[in-house]
């Protein structure tokens, strides 16, 4: 054991590398594993020139003077800590947003205070719609444009369906279970939440967050657990229908649909007038994984009327109903659209369950 900081903390090496006998090459250790030996061996003068490079999922290997060496890949698409929002790590453990925010304290919207601490202008543009559009410089891993901008030269951007695969083989996952699909999907959550976060702490995140390299090893994180360990989340598996609609959840509005309804006689247009116009609203929900449309009830559509209900509102829903599908649907199928009107399963909500 070694004493840092006056916290006894086991290093997960060997602390001296005189003594080490067998061949480590092509050995992989957890980022886990790594984080903690980064914060025990670091501190240490003598093995500092041995501790450089990414954290995240790199090879280790013994070189003919018997010390260890970490390969730090040079490809600008491998993730490492220094460039993934390292502030919301704390000797390895994640600081939660609640704690975030006593350190940072009240939360400043005004785009104004975020670019004047780093925040990016593109950032303060994406929401969930444009989200998967959005494409990285290649050489410094921060946002630069949207896909299609014409004043962007393509290769000098990298974000792409094949750009994010090739990266993910590289931090260890299959690719053979990794679909165009499932790749679109979780950038456009994740690249939504960090977009998001970073706006809202603009002053210990701003410039920093939103990067290739969190978007990497947060789809990497998503692969191990969703993938690799087979655990789903909670949209996927009612969508599936492994489990019952009616669990309580909560959810996040990330889109409120609408579409104009034609009235036929005067006494529906008398009444759709009354009702705050003549478009069906919808709501798309999100578990942060997955998304979901909604069709809620007529106290719920006049909270949406009158912004009670708007996009990053958060919603505890219970006793909701699937409607639609009955032997289940997969989120990733072609033919689940959850931003049309002709999805074929809806989520019906009403106000007294929400």
């Amino acid at each position: 054991q070694v004493n840092v900081a006056s916290n006894s903390v086991m290093s997960p090496v060997p602390f001296k590398f005189s003594h080490i006998k067998g061949n480590f090459r092509d050995k992989i250790i957890s980022p886990e594993a790594w984080l903690k030996a980064k914060d025990t061996l670091y501190r240490d003068t003598e093995n500092d020139r041995y501790l450089t490079g990414s954290i995240e999922g790199k090879t280790i290997q013994k070189s003919s003077s018997s010390k260890l060496h970490i390969n730090a890949p040079t490809n600008i698409n491998s993730p490492s800590k220094e460039k993934s929002g390292a502030l919301l790590v704390s000797r390895g453990e994640k600081i939660n947003l609640s704690e975030l925010k006593s350190r940072c304290g009240q939360i400043n919207e005004s785009h104004e205070y975020a670019l004047d601490r780093g925040v990016k202008p593109i950032t303060l543009k994406i929401n969930s719609e444009n989200a998967s559009r959005l494409r990285f410089n290649a050489v410094s891993l921060l946002p630069c444009s949207f896909l299609y901008d014409a004043n962007i030269n393509p290769r000098e951007t990298i974000g792409k369906v094949v750009d994010i695969h090739h990266s993910l083989i590289e931090n260890g996952c299959d690719g053979s279970l990794l679909s165009e699909s499932w790749i679109h999907n979780h950038c456009r959550w994740i690249i939504w939440k960090l977009a998001c976060t970073e706006r809202c702490f603009p002053c210990a995140l701003g410039g920093r967050y939103l990067n290739y390299a969190s978007l990497i090893n947060q789809l990497t994180s998503r692969y191990r657990k969703e993938l690799s360990r087979a655990k789903r989340p909670a949209l996927r598996m009612i969508l599936n229908r492994d489990i019952a609609s009616s669990k309580p959840m909560i959810l996040c509005v990330s889109l409120i649909l609408r579409w104009t309804v034609k009235s036929t006689s005067t006494i529906e247009k008398q009444e759709t007038s009354f009702r705050g116009g003549n478009d069906e609203l919808r709501l798309e929900l999100t578990d942060g994984w997955y998304s979901v449309p909604a069709l809620i009830d007529d106290t719920l559509k006049s909270f949406v009327i009158r912004e009670k209900i708007q996009i990053g509102t958060k919603l505890l829903v219970c006793n909701a109903v699937m409607v639609g599908n009955e032997d289940g649907i997969d989120p990733l199928d072609s033919s689940y659209q959850p931003t049309t009107r002709k999805c074929p399963v809806v989520l019906k909500l009403a106000a007294n369950a929400t």
